[in-house]
């Protein structure tokens, strides 16, 4: 089980084996000999993480401990500590006949460690790409839908005018016909009334006329 913290600036101190836990450095911190305890934090506040070199400090009191990382100082309880991708360094023996083995350890931590960033770096990197290509074929399945979206839209816009337009011409013409039959039959009624009526005009005469007209007609009756 392993417990966390974390910095507002990113900074987070971690151990993942098991025997590195944080009960294994408390009692380590217990020890009397034991004054202090090396650390390589992560850093993960910049683009991409890095190791710094922390330590534990050891107080009188059980809790809380303090890790101290460079001239900054977390003092977090112990239970709210996660030391997760840090390895802690030897601090040596204090017989300075094995002083001369202490360099091979450290070796090998740094060259983990190289190992471990170049990994790191070659995740951060994997990520970003699949991030890009994900993003850049969201934007054109967007693009694409966009694009027949429009295309249906205007093309059901278009049909739509057409047939507004069909529809609208057809009752324009429809109009035009109807009136000029309207008129044509009006202008034939009209005609007729004026026939009649200079008909009617030309009837219309006096009786002095009448009978000047008839008189030859009489007298050929009646010699």
């Amino acid at each position: 089980m392993t417990l966390s913290g974390h910095r507002k600036d990113g900074l987070v101190a971690a151990i993942p084996e098991e025997e590195n836990s944080l009960t294994g450095i408390m009692e380590q911190l217990r020890a009397p000999s034991a004054k202090a305890m090396k650390l390589l934090v992560r850093d993960y506040s910049g683009r991409h993480p890095t190791w710094i070199p922390g330590l534990i400090l050891r107080q009188r009191s059980k809790m809380p401990h303090e890790i101290q990382v460079g001239s900054a100082r977390w003092i977090r309880h112990a239970n709210q500590i996660r030391l997760t991708d840090a390895q802690i360094l030897p601090t040596g023996p204090k017989n300075p006949s094995a002083a001369s083995s202490e360099g091979q350890p450290e070796q090998s931590t740094t060259a983990t460690l190289d190992r471990q960033d170049m990994q790191a770096d070659l995740r951060c990197k994997l990520q970003e790409s699949q991030k890009k290509k994900v993003s850049l074929a969201g934007t054109v399945y967007r693009r694409r839908i966009m694009n027949s979206i429009t295309m249906k839209c205007s093309r059901h816009l278009s049909v739509m005018r057409s047939r507004y337009t069909n529809a609208y011409m057809r009752i324009h013409i429809g109009t035009l016909i109807s009136m000029a039959i309207g008129n044509y039959y009006a202008r034939l009624h009209n005609s007729d009334a004026s026939e009649r009526q200079s008909l009617n005009d030309k009837n219309k005469t006096d009786p002095g006329d009448l009978g000047e007209s008839l008189a030859p007609v009489y007298q050929s009756v009646n010699p």
